[in-house]
């Protein structure tokens, strides 16, 4: 099973730059964990604080910044996208022992948070099941009112692609086509 400590340096981890990748001379990913190439997730959520981090609840804090506008001096829409992927991973992550793939991402945008304002992050668990798992995610303005600014939700994969755990006991499902290893 996951914990909240693991959410908490999943995220950690991700606004501090380490996962970024490059490739070696085979043409094959490898770990790069440097300052000189950040990976996309440590450009968009720099400057975010892990509030708390509970078994299926994650709550966090970020700035509005310049960098994570859009031409309207607002959150860039990208922004919020990849703040419901991150923070609903890391919640699924507090419970889960594995982050899994993303599957589906949503977000309704009802607000604009303008740049200079601190945003509140909060993602909730909604389920873990054998193989999917669902977390939402509401990204509110910092002022204390609570307005929502936007909504998501993350649906991911986070079971093995173990024909023998899909089939369950009864062995009747029919095992899962793999199309390629994630």
């Amino acid at each position: 099973m996951g914990t909240p400590e693991a959410a908490r340096v999943f995220t950690e981890a991700l606004v501090n730059g380490a996962g970024a990748h490059d490739e070696d001379n085979d043409g094959d990913e490898k770990a790069a964990y440097s300052d000189s190439a950040p990976s996309f997730d440590c450009l968009a959520l720099r400057g975010l604080t892990v509030l708390s981090s509970e078994p299926g609840h994650v709550r966090c804090l970020m700035p509005v910044t310049r960098e994570k506008t859009n031409r309207y001096g607002t959150l860039h829409g990208g922004c919020a996208a990849t703040l419901v992927d991150v923070i609903g991973t890391a919640a699924i992550f507090s419970v889960s022992p594995e982050s899994g793939v993303s599957l589906h991402i949503s977000v309704d945008y009802l607000s604009p948070a303008p740049v200079g304002r601190n945003v509140i992050i909060d993602s909730k668990v909604v389920r873990v099941g054998r193989t999917i798992a669902v977390a939402n995610v509401v990204i509110e303005d910092g002022d204390g009112e609570g307005r929502v600014l936007s909504q998501g939700r993350h649906i991911k994969h986070v079971g093995s692609a173990d024909a023998s755990r899909v089939r369950g006991a009864s062995g009747s499902a029919a095992a899962p086509r793999v199309v390629s290893k994630l």
